[in-house]
């Protein structure tokens, strides 16, 4: 079975967990290179937005995750959304080890995603993901080629060629897709939201239902959000459940991913360059 999206890197921080339990967790706290607790700052430096000649409707901003497997801290999660300056977008994720065991093994992964925004909707040109483990790498990547409508790349299996389906999205910009069409819609106004991703050497359909809303208590204070649930039909015993807050441009504050009933990843967002308002806890 292919690994999960959104962010399907993070998969990666739970194939050797089975020792995270024994690591420490702090949900305002990290580690230093030699295992020494230090602060993390909840506020990052803002983003200097550039000129934009078109009209992404999200702020170019970064943000960092906490991930936690079992109420245990395993990694840090950080986003960047930025200009080109040629009329274009870079969104890339970098998934970085924090428990003493993952870091020892070289855990890590990256994803990075270009696009333009085109006609109220993303158009990918290129994706890129790779995951550093024990033992072999695993790695895909892809241009988008809108005119043969085929996706050409490399995988860690061999040559990717794969016929595109219109509005096709990639795995990482999926998440932008879906907030700018929450904020379209003034917040959840749909029962269900459908996208076409390319999922290595595959299109398939993917949608997300609204589970209803939630006020949600974060390290960060406490937002309002609606929770929405991943439907794919081979997630198997998998569920997928992610809190949108139109506080941070109805992008994830939260995402929790269960197998078999039980919390595989929890990921908290602890920090961003988007100004969050108060967020007190009544």
């Amino acid at each position: 079975m292919r690994p999960t999206t959104m962010t399907i890197s993070l998969l990666l921080l739970a194939l050797a967990a089975a020792a995270a339990a024994a690591e420490p967790a702090d949900d305002r706290r990290g580690t230093d290179s030699v295992g020494v607790a230090v602060e993390l700052p909840t506020t990052l430096p803002p983003v200097v937005p550039e000129p934009r000649p078109s009209a992404f409707p999200l702020p170019e901003h970064t943000a960092r995750y906490d991930v936690f497997r079992r109420g245990s801290k395993v990694g840090e999660l950080n986003l960047e959304l930025r200009a080109d300056g040629n009329g274009g977008y870079h969104f890339s994720a970098d998934t970085r080890a924090t428990a003493l065991l993952f870091r020892v093994l070289g855990v890590a992964a990256s994803e990075e995603g270009r696009f333009a925004w085109d006609n109220g909707g993303i158009r990918p040109d290129h994706y890129a993901q790779k995951i550093s483990r024990p033992g072999r790498d695993r790695f895909w990547h892809a241009d988008f080629d809108w005119n043969t409508m085929q996706a050409e790349g490399k995988s860690h299996n061999g040559e990717l060629r794969v016929p595109l389906r219109p509005q096709t999205l990639d795995p990482l910009t999926l998440r932008l897709q879906l907030a700018a069409r929450l904020a379209n819609d003034d917040g959840v106004k749909r029962e269900r939201y459908e996208f076409e991703v390319l999922e290595r050497d595959e299109v398939e359909t993917q949608a997300f239902v609204h589970r209803g809303d939630e006020r949600l208590s974060l390290p960060l204070g406490c937002v309002q959000t609606a929770r929405m649930e991943r439907k794919r039909d081979d997630d198997g015993d998998r569920n997928y459940y992610a809190w949108h807050s139109e506080a941070f441009e109805w992008m994830p504050v939260r995402i929790r991913q269960l197998r078999g009933g039980e919390e595989e990843l929890d990921l908290q967002l602890a920090a961003t360059s988007i100004s969050l308002g108060e967020l007190a806890c009544d």
